[in-house]
């Protein structure tokens, strides 16, 4: 399943959203570009989705969000996509041990669209998961 993002959606993003304190101060590796990238999708994940969906987004939009020069925009996220996915968030359990989570499964383009997914490893520290007893 696929959710299509646009420009009205990006810029209205959704300021309701639920995250766990502990995905919220996790250690990471992003830069601000892919910190924003990972926020949007976050923004996305309604409370009672049980499973995350694969965005899908124009290339102008996500220069848009990012703030990119629009006369780069295919090399700044061909860039983004080449390092995004090794990106990590690092999230200590309950005994002070660091767990390394995946913070995007996959970005790839298609018929001028970007499709990006948030990984699904981080879906307990979202929404009503990170939240229930």
């Amino acid at each position: 399943m696929e959710y299509v993002l646009n420009r009205k959606d990006l810029m209205g993003l959704n300021d309701n959203f639920l995250i766990s304190n502990d995905l919220l101060l996790a250690r990471n590796n992003l830069t601000l570009n892919e910190m924003k990238i990972v926020f949007m999708l976050i923004s996305e994940v309604g409370i009672f989705d049980t499973k995350i969906k694969t965005c899908k987004i124009k290339a102008s939009d996500f220069a848009e969000i990012c703030n990119m020069n629009k006369d780069n925009i295919s090399k700044n996220l061909k860039k983004i996509q080449n390092e995004i996915t090794k990106k990590r968030f690092f999230i200590p359990d309950e005994n002070g041990n660091e767990k390394e989570y995946a913070c995007v499964e996959k970005m790839f383009y298609e018929d001028g669209f970007w499709f990006i997914k948030l990984s699904d490893d981080l879906k307990p520290y979202l929404c009503s998961s990170a939240f229930s007893s």
